[in-house]
């Protein structure tokens, strides 16, 4: 068994899903700054946004690398799939813009709080079964002992 090979299965996927959603944010041109729903854009732009998963996903490898205790590390794996999670429902929504997209008018109508409820409902579908996940696991553990494996 390798070590670490999850760690660096979902560090691929978290970049490729990355590199997919900037790619599809930017297919839709000028409708970004009406249309993007995530609360860094407004302070930082897309480049903000990219410093800041360059940023989180550098700390949680070393957070991961660094943490002997299995349960942190499985937690730290659990929130990386489910930002790369919420970020395929991204991609999606995007596209689904990108193949129809509103007018300059239409998006200029498009509301804070609009936008704020599109957000959470898709941390809501996405974030829910981590939460409960992390319930159960920590529960788990209050009966189990879970140990790293070692190298034989």
């Amino acid at each position: 068994m390798k070590q670490n090979h999850g760690i660096n299965i979902i560090c691929a996927l978290f970049t490729v899903a990355a590199v997919v959603d900037l790619i599809s944010t930017l297919r839709l041109g000028e409708l970004v700054q009406y249309l993007e729903a995530n609360p860094l854009y407004r302070f930082a732009g897309l480049t903000g946004i990219m410093i800041v998963n360059l940023l989180l996903v550098a700390a949680l490898i070393w957070c991961y690398y660094k943490a002997k205790s299995p349960t942190l590390r499985f937690s730290i794996l659990s929130s990386m799939v489910t930002i790369t999670i919420i970020r395929s429902f991204v991609v999606y929504a995007n596209w689904q813009i990108g193949n129809n997209p509103p007018t300059i008018e239409v998006a200029q109508q498009v509301t804070q709080e609009a936008k704020n409820m599109v957000l959470w409902a898709v941390a809501l579908k996405t974030l829910t079964p981590y939460i409960i996940s992390m319930i159960t696991f920590g529960l788990f553990t209050l009966d189990h002992e879970i140990h790293p494996k070692t190298k034989k």
